[in-house]
């Protein structure tokens, strides 16, 4: 499974690379006409910072600084599989961090509203696939099993990254509510 997942990674990813530069602004900002009403639904959200090939959630962050929204990134430290919510930083571009960083109030996952995730794919059911560190099913799955309250969860990216079959899913892999593109804001059918 490990293999036909690499497999998949590198075929969307090559999708999303072909894409223009021009395509990917107009996309970013069609993202943004789609997930709003489901930020306009919540407080606290938690999101990610885009690079390279992934779509730009700018429009997304520059909108929720606007409408003062609690906005939460994730980090975690080399060698860690848990990620730590802290307050959104725009100087923090990756989530790993270096030893020495000291959190300073961080939120529990739990406590979000929503969260935004990146995705190489995503298929109808919700699953995910992610870039293969299994960062966010770790941190996740935690959350699932154990909170009370459950965030609502989304997957952002371009509508080539919907896979028409099933992915290859394991018993780790956490299921989305959501996921939007540039063609709209689509539920998904977490009961599968």
């Amino acid at each position: 499974m490990h293999n036909e997942k690499n497999i998949l990674r590198s075929e969307f990813i090559i999708k999303c690379q072909k894409l223009d530069i021009n395509q990917r602004f107009e996309y970013s900002k069609k993202l943004l006409d789609n997930i709003k009403p489901l930020l306009d639904s919540v407080n606290k959200i938690a999101i990610y910072h885009a690079y390279g090939w992934e779509i730009s959630l700018a429009p997304i962050i520059d909108y929720c600084i606007k409408e003062q929204k609690q906005l939460f990134q994730p980090v975690t430290y080399h060698k860690e599989r848990q990620m730590l919510l802290m307050p959104y930083d725009f100087t923090i571009k990756s989530i790993f961090v270096e030893p020495d960083y000291i959190p300073t109030n961080p939120m529990k996952w739990y406590n979000v509203d929503l969260i935004i995730l990146p995705l190489v794919a995503i298929d109808k059911r919700g699953y995910r696939l992610g870039k293969g560190g299994g960062y966010y099913d770790a941190t996740l799955g935690d959350i699932m099993n154990l909170a009370e309250k459950i965030p609502k969860l989304c997957g952002a990216g371009y509508s080539i990254q919907m896979y028409l079959g099933d992915l290859p899913k394991e018993n780790f892999d956490v299921q989305l509510d959501y996921f939007v593109s540039e063609n709209g804001l689509e539920v998904l059918n977490r009961k599968c």
